[in-house]
């Protein structure tokens, strides 16, 4: 086997809340070398994120999951709390020996900003786990394959590795947790898909318009490019939506849907999830912002008409990409019609 390292973190970068988990995120202390009969003086034990160029993985050892749970995104909330590191390589992993009976967790895709992290708080009002946008995930369906030297079947390997690590931390291994993804993992779902195993998976969409005003409003001042990509990945979901219903049993879920009251909301999620939801559990967890704590909880945000035009600019772009005869099939064509 090879080595494991343990360091003690000395200072996190944390300017900004939402970027991409890094290996550099941490100025750490010199590490130690221990043995894996060290491992259980150290849980729990999170992924973290992935170093490609020492192809090696990154965990943070004696993490208060409990409250990960409950953050808005888990990788931030790593990153904001991290006190040791544990770095071992591909070939080491999984760190969990022996699990019996995994269940796979239900992946929870959508362009974001579409209520997936309200579908997370509403499984925590439920007192089932769902854990909200591990980062590991994001790297790997989007790295560049070439620019790293990493095979699809490392990418494969790494993906339910990684998620045995991720459920055996959280106690989860056995209950079919929900896990939300961001809404860049609709570049490869492929890889969410395991060998031999019955897949569930969760579809969230939101019409154009208020989708696109809400990536704009949070995300804007970030990316001044934002308006040429909005069409393209919001087709990119659906497109990820079309793969996930052959691969999978995918549940769809829209936006308005869950946050209307209605008679259908609490069904329609009970079977997505794969457990029961009430009508109590939705309502509860609707009281408060999802995201509450976070930068993107932050209501005081106004589009100017320039930005409103451009919006409208973008669903006419993307009504020329629309998949019409998917969004037929699966009940979605409201998506077409003109909304604010």
């Amino acid at each position: 086997m090879g080595k494991l390292s343990l360091s003690k973190v000395l200072y996190r970068e944390i300017n900004d809340e939402i970027k991409l988990a890094q290996p550099n995120d941490f100025t750490s202390l010199p590490s130690i070398e221990i043995q894996f009969d060290d491992l259980d003086k150290l849980r729990p034990i999170i992924p973290y994120c992935i170093d490609f160029k020492k192809r090696s993985i990154i965990y943070i050892a004696k993490y208060d999951i409990d409250k990960g749970i409950k953050a808005p995104f888990l990788y931030s909330h790593e990153r904001e709390n991290a006190d040791y590191l544990l770095e071992t390589n591909f070939e080491n992993i999984p760190l969990a020996k022996n699990i019996k009976n995994f269940k796979a967790p239900r992946f929870v895709f959508s362009p974001g900003r579409c209520g997936s992290t309200l579908l997370s708080k509403i499984c925590q009002t439920a007192k089932h786990t769902s854990l909200s946008e591990p980062d590991f995930y994001t790297q790997l369906a989007n790295i560049n394959l070439s620019a790293v030297k990493i095979s699809p079947a490392d990418i494969q390997r790494l993906i339910l590795f990684l998620t045995t690590d991720l459920l055996n931390g959280s106690n989860s291994t056995h209950d079919g947790a929900i896990i939300k993804l961001r809404s860049e993992c609709c570049a490869r779902p492929n890889i969410f898909i395991f060998p031999n195993v019955q897949q569930h998976s969760i579809f969230l969409i939101r019409h154009f318009i208020p989708w696109a005003k809400s990536v704009v409003l949070n995300f804007g001042k970030r990316n001044p490019n934002i308006f040429n990509h909005l069409a393209n990945k919001y087709q990119q979901s659906l497109n990820s939506f079309d793969f996930l219903s052959k691969k999978t049993e995918c549940h769809l879920l829209t936006y308005e849907e869950i946050i209307s009251p209605n008679t259908r909301r609490a069904m329609s999620l009970s079977k997505a999830f794969g457990f029961d939801i009430s009508e109590e559990n939705i309502t509860d967890a609707l009281k408060e912002h999802s995201q509450k704590g976070t930068s993107l909880a932050d209501n005081t945000l106004t589009l100017t008409e320039k930005q409103i035009q451009a919006i409208e600019n973008c669903y006419q772009d993307w009504l020329k990409l629309a998949p019409n005869d998917l969004l037929k099939n699966h009940n979605l064509e409201y998506l077409l019609q003109p909304t604010k």
